[in-house]
């Protein structure tokens, strides 16, 4: 009711799949990751920025070689995953949390897309669409219900770290100096 029930704001429903230039645009090809490393004892994944803020250090901020020096200091601490006495990580890397899919018959770059991990690209992308058809001006709101899909490292830990999810949102357009 918040969008259908006011004359400045849109519901729209953008699609889940778009194209790999969307989210190379906004960023998520390249900054949508978390940084990744393994347990060579066990073999299970974990986020390593969570693993050292644990041990009270910044761990979202700091880049992969902090993170690593960090990893080596608590490497004689037990692993996470409550079986393995000792841990011993792997170098930390970039994991995108793009879920990749192929459009068409054929696999490859071409054919490369991405389901959204957010719903408000489709309301930046539908922008032009929504404000000729609705005839609408400036200030108005596009908003959006709809699924989102992340690709996590560790998924399982309820709703912190699902794959599949509803979001709501609204994104508000209006001039700059408003």
């Amino acid at each position: 009711r918040f969008v259908a029930g006011r004359a400045d704001c849109h519901g729209i429903e953008s699609s889940v799949i778009m194209s790999p230039k969307v989210w190379e645009a906004s960023g998520h090809v390249e900054n949508f990751v978390d940084p990744l490393v393994e347990c060579q004892n066990c073999e299970k994944r974990f986020r390593a920025d969570k693993l050292v803020e644990e041990q009270g250090h910044p761990g979202e901020t700091m880049s992969l070689e902090q993170l690593s020096n960090c990893l080596q200091s608590i490497k004689d601490q037990p692993c996470p995953c409550g079986k393995m006495d000792q841990s011993s990580w792997s170098e930390p890397k970039r994991f995108n949390l793009l879920f990749e899919t192929s459009i068409g018959p054929v696999v490859s770059d071409k054919s490369k897309s991405y389901l959204r991990p957010e719903t408000a690209q489709g309301a930046y992308i539908n922008f032009k669409n929504v404000f000729s058809t609705m005839r609408q001006s400036l200030p108005f709101g596009i908003g959006q219900i709809g699924k989102s899909y992340r690709n996590e490292i560790s998924p399982g830990n309820f709703i912190f770290r699902t794959r599949e999810f509803d979001q709501m949102e609204l994104q508000w357009f209006c001039e700059e100096d408003d």
